[in-house]
């Protein structure tokens, strides 16, 4: 398996049509697993799992004792992760969530797997390439965050979203006429691109963005 070292990780629509993060793991040394930091996205969600007799404990970002068989699943609270070793496991792996199954052996590297997308008929395009973007738009899953505005609608995390995951995305459902849910972005002159992914749940009117 090919792997190298991105800057980050990049989620891909799968064969099966859901987006998951390409196969990598983030801590280093994982064949010979010694206790080490780990840097994290604050609010992002993370796995670690690990085989053999040993375990990694959790701290800062992140809490729990993982072990073979037991993985722990957390949303990272900090951009700190300490795993600190014990019992000497075989491997150790941590990802960010969901990912594509697989382990990925590191040395003195976070390595990633190549970034193989399909499109929506799990027709295989290759691998995708592109150049690192910044989202200006915070919060972009979590509408029910206060950086959101809004006006006539209420807004509750309850929707599967693209990846298959259920409560991951946003449900707004409007109280009044004329709903919004709004974002103050401040963005120097430029050419943007804006994106998402939304689909009506119940009722009838116009949707714009």
């Amino acid at each position: 398996m090919l792997t190298y070292t991105s800057p980050t990780v990049k989620m891909l629509r799968g064969s099966n049509g859901l987006y998951r993060y390409q196969k990598h793991n983030l801590f280093l040394n994982s064949g010979a697993p010694v206790t080490q930091s780990i840097t994290t996205l604050a609010n992002a969600t993370y796995q670690v799992l690990v085989t053999g007799s040993g375990t990694v404990t959790l701290t800062n970002a992140g809490t729990g004792v993982a072990s073979a068989g037991s993985p722990v699943s957390f949303t990272a609270s900090s951009g700190t992760l300490t795993c600190t070793v014990a019992g000497g496991p075989t491997t150790v792996q941590v990802v960010r969530t969901p990912v594509e199954a697989g382990y990925v052996a590191t040395t003195a590297a976070r390595l990633f797997d190549l970034p193989y997308e399909w499109d929506e008929f799990g027709n295989l395009l290759g691998i995708l390439t592109e150049d690192q973007r910044v989202n200006l738009a915070l919060w972009g899953s979590d509408l029910t965050n206060a950086v959101w505005v809004k006006t006539n609608i209420t807004a509750a995390k309850t929707a599967t979203g693209i990846t298959g995951v259920a409560n991951s995305a946003t449900t707004l459902t409007a109280t009044a006429a004329n709903g919004t849910a709004l974002q103050s972005i401040t963005s120097a002159s430029a050419s943007r691109i804006t994106y998402c992914w939304i689909k009506r749940r119940t009722g009838t009117g116009t949707v714009e963005m």
